[in-house]
């Protein structure tokens, strides 16, 4: 569980470090907003990470085991789309499908929006992927669920996802 007090402020974001989830493999960095890009809010060290914010974050604690095999059915869906656009094959990643993709991607942090949202229970968890090197992959998460995919860097809010994973 996550307290104010362990927050660090990491120039963009409130940040809580080497977090241990039981439905990911390596420990992940949690980032908290102070800001709110839709409303044109810029990082202010001096805007504390809200309640909800870290109502969110320490939800994440109670999550199952089993989300992982959702999150490899999702990086399974962002290959499949991937591997149509570029041709994987092509580029000598053919050999990564459904039954090895947990060993081609991994998340590596999860940021959680500030209250602003008009979804602000959706969280997106951050990660590398071995198919997508320049962009990373994104996940986003709501009430334990994953909605959507997109690149690493497609956008914060839920409405730069691409909703083509339910």
């Amino acid at each position: 569980m996550i307290q104010k007090e362990q927050l660090k402020w990491d120039s963009y974001w409130w940040a809580a470090h080497d977090q241990r989830l039981p439905f990911l493999a390596n420990p992940v960095a949690i980032f908290l907003y102070s800001h709110c890009e839709r409303d044109g809010t810029s990082p202010d060290p001096s805007v504390w990470a809200s309640d909800r914010q870290l109502q969110i974050a320490n939800s994440l604690f109670e999550l199952p085991l089993t989300l992982s095999d959702k999150l490899d059915d999702v990086a399974e869906a962002f290959r499949a789309e991937t591997d149509v656009a570029v041709g994987l094959a092509d580029e000598g990643m053919g050999h990564i499908n459904r039954a090895n993709i947990r060993q081609h991607y991994r998340i590596e942090s999860i940021v959680i929006p500030r209250d602003c949202s008009n979804d602000e229970a959706v969280v997106f968890l951050d990660g590398e992927c071995e198919w997508e090197p320049k962009h990373g992959l994104r996940i986003a998460v709501r009430d334990g669920q994953p909605i959507a995919y997109s690149w690493q860097s497609g956008g914060i809010s839920a409405n730069h996802i691409h909703e083509n994973f339910k």
